[in-house]
Parts: structure tokens; sequence; C-alpha cells
């Protein structure tokens, strides 16, 4: 039930759905989702999605998938979703494990100081005046506990969702079951340390993360599908040489 590119097929999520007696939705648009993780590259997708309840938080699951690149230097990219739903809003923060090759957010405009214990495992990043808020939600605590269960994923956190985000791809409803667990113990930590906490927008104050397009962490940038994108900034710099050459000579 994996297609040739290694990713769970479609008869891989409906055995899922009908065993855990969830509702298989399949394909869906990303319009109007404010998440990081849907604003890469182009022609992006939810698909595979199913969803249900997982013990008591509203759950689903689903495959993010998007384009990088034009014409002969195509890539697809497929990173696999955990979204759990919380009974509260929260501001929109972003939890980078710095060594899975998986990040959709880098502006260290936004990035928040960790602590060093846990700074060469984590970025962490939250809007501008939320840095204190962005604090209390990943405590020392919930890091140390990532730390020792050897975490692997990126979490995004926005409005009432978490996003956990994983790199590899799923291979067996075992696997599923064994990931789901660590998932939902994760989002149960996150959850109590909001349960009392008030967030309120700040005036003028973004609520949300800019979305900034960049590179995987760790990828070819050849393989990535941008060549396009080099081969503009090598010309830009080139026109940027000859206009200096030109105004050297006439006024030196």
């Amino acid at each position: 039930m994996v297609n040739k590119n290694g990713v769970c097929n479609f008869d891989f999520w409906i055995k899922v759905a009908e065993t855990k007696g969830w509702k298989y939705i399949g394909t869906e648009s990303v319009n109007n989702n404010s998440a990081l993780l849907f604003s890469f590259g182009h022609s992006q997708l939810i698909v595979y999605k199913i969803e249900g309840y997982y013990k008591e938080l509203p759950l689903s699951i689903f495959n993010a998938e998007y384009v990088t690149g034009q014409g002969d230097y195509i890539s697809e990219h497929t990173f696999p979703v955990f979204s759990f739903e919380l009974p509260m809003n929260i501001p929109h923060f972003y939890l980078n494990r710095t060594d899975n090759s998986v990040n959709f957010f880098s502006n260290v405009k936004y990035k928040v100081s960790l602590p060093k214990a846990f700074e060469n495992k984590f970025s962490l990043f939250a809007p501008k005046e939320y840095e204190l808020e962005a604090l209390q939600v990943f405590t020392p605590d919930i890091l140390h506990h990532l730390l020792s269960i050897d975490w692997n994923y990126d979490v995004e956190l926005v409005n009432n969702r978490v996003f956990v985000i994983r790199n590899n791809q799923l291979k067996s409803i075992e696997q599923l079951d064994k990931e789901l667990l660590t998932a939902y113990e994760f989002v149960k930590k996150i959850e109590n340390n909001t349960s009392s906490m008030k967030f309120t927008p700040i005036r003028e104050t973004p609520y949300l993360l800019n979305k900034i397009h960049f590179l995987n962490r760790g990828a070819n940038p050849l393989k990535s599908g941008n060549i396009a994108y080099i081969l503009s900034l090598i010309y830009a710099t080139l026109i940027a040489l000859i206009l200096f050459s030109a105004f050297y000579k006439i006024f030196f």
C-alpha cells in the first residue's frame, strides 16, 4: 500500500480510516489556511486526508504536497502531517527541529532565544511582542521532554491547531499508532501549558508569522527545483556589476 515514491497510497489511508472508525476526506485545497507549511512552493494540496477523534482531541492526518521549480526542473515534495485541534486559540508559533531536513520558516527577525541546552537542537519563531508567550508554551520542561524521546518533527501552532510535521513517510499502521501516540502526548503538554493562559491580540501587532519562502534545510538547491531562482540571483549580480563598472568609468 505504498507507491513507487514511498508514499502511502489511497488503499492505506482507507484502511486506516476504517480501522479507526474515522472519515476519509481525500484531497482538499489549502485556500485561506494560515499555516506556513501550506505557503511553500506552488501547486499546494492536502491529499489522503482522514479525520476523526484521537482520544478526546479532534484530529486530521494528511499529506501536505507542493511543487518547486519549473519546466524540466520540477521537484515534488510530500510531508505527512498530524493536525490536532485544541479548545483555545494560540498565537502563531513555529518550532523547528534543526537537524530533520524540515523547515518552513527561518526569518531570524522572529527568532526567539532559547536556553543554551536547546539552541543547537531547536529554533523557535514567534510574531513580534509574542516572544514571552512562545517561551511560556515551549518551556524547558517540554523541550527537554522532546530531546529525551528523540523528537524528530517540526511543530506549528496557529489559531487552535497544532501541526506536527514529519519528514519521512509512514510505512505501516503500527508505525502510525506509535508516532500518533507520541504526538498526542506532546500536544497534551502544550494544552496543559496553555489552558490557563489568555492570549490577547496586541494592538497593531501581527498575530501571524509572515510567510517567508526558502529552501528546506539540508536540501540540495539543484534537486529542489530552485535553479530558476539561483539563476535570477546570478543575473541580478551581473547587472549590478555592469552598472557599477559603467558608473565608475563615467565619474572616475
